[in-house]
């Protein structure tokens, strides 16, 4: 399980317009279907976040998907980051997904553009 969210989304919409935000997000959820696997779900799960269910798949592993999301994003036409949180602990879906969050808060208080998994 992993929770991403585009960077700066706010200051993104505040400076080039709520048009060019909405592509941005939907060039954002595009590189992340451009990466995972056809039995991962992709949603989003509020402004500017995503969770994405992989199941069977370890945090390690999930870092290695949304690494590989990162180097997408670096062939976009537009210059945005995200930070996210990886979880695979858990024993229902509402903690994992509250692990994940946390740790997705946590890349955001240590400077944002960051994939926090322990």
């Amino acid at each position: 399980m992993a929770i991403v969210d585009i960077d700066f989304f706010k200051k993104i919409n505040d400076t080039f317009g709520h048009q060019y935000g909405d592509e941005v997000l939907k060039d954002f959820a595009q590189k992340i279907k451009s990466v995972v696997r056809k039995s991962d779900i992709v949603v989003r799960y509020g402004g500017e976040e995503f969770l994405i269910f992989m199941p069977n798949t370890s945090k390690e592993e999930g870092l290695i998907v949304l690494l590989k999301i990162k180097e997408a994003i670096k062939k976009s036409k537009f210059n945005y980051t995200f930070s996210g949180g990886i979880a695979d602990e858990g024993e229902t879906l509402a903690e994992m997904i509250k692990i994940a969050d946390n740790r997705l808060y946590e890349a955001k208080n240590k400077g944002r553009n960051k994939i926090i998994f322990k």
